[in-house]
């Protein structure tokens, strides 16, 4: 990390500067530090662990989807229908393997690491903020990455808590809208 020299309180040209991190590139490349930590802890895990029944329940959905199957009117889905869809179109984006879901949810995992971060960063200073993310990043995928529904609702939870800061900030309506 880049120190700087920091002048003491009062600015004295005499007085001995003390070095310490540069505050703004703390806040700066921290979060990317812990993002990027966070996606390399989570690739480790990705392909590890593997429950048929979950696959199963996620994959076949969306290979029905693929042949032009709507769920719950051609098919008996056990989720709401659209982790089928949003696994189909990573299907037909990435191919029908197993890895393909998991790719999906990496990508929803890397779009939340960084509103956990915000969060964490609005009650604690930037190394707390950081172990806080941390944490959080670690009990997720690297836990069970199947692309299981709870996932995706822990991180679109989590962004609809965002998004209602933002409004209690004074952001406007907007952010009403998109907590949801």
């Amino acid at each position: 990390m880049s120190h700087a020299t920091i002048p003491t309180a009062g600015g004295d040209p005499g007085a001995a500067p003390r070095r310490g991190p540069d505050p703004a590139a703390l806040e700066r490349w921290l979060p990317v530090a812990v993002w990027v930590l966070a996606m390399l802890h989570a690739l480790v895990w990705l392909d590890r662990g593997w429950f048929p029944h979950d696959l199963g329940s996620v994959a076949h959905p969306a290979q029905r989807v693929l042949l032009g199957e709507l769920p719950h009117r051609d098919f008996d889905d056990v989720y709401t229908g659209g982790l089928a869809c949003l696994n189909a179109v990573g299907f037909r984006v990435l191919g029908d393997g197993a890895m393909s879901a998991r790719w999906v949810l990496l990508a929803a995992y890397a779009a939340w690491v960084p509103v956990v971060w915000a969060l964490a960063r609005r009650l604690a200073r930037p190394w707390l903020a950081a172990a806080a993310t941390l944490l959080a990043a670690s009990w997720t995928l690297p836990v069970y990455a199947e692309a299981m529904p709870s996932w995706y609702n822990l991180f679109l939870a989590t962004a609809s808590l965002w998004a209602l800061v933002r409004f209690a900030d004074g952001g406007g309506r907007r952010w009403i809208f998109w907590a949801g």
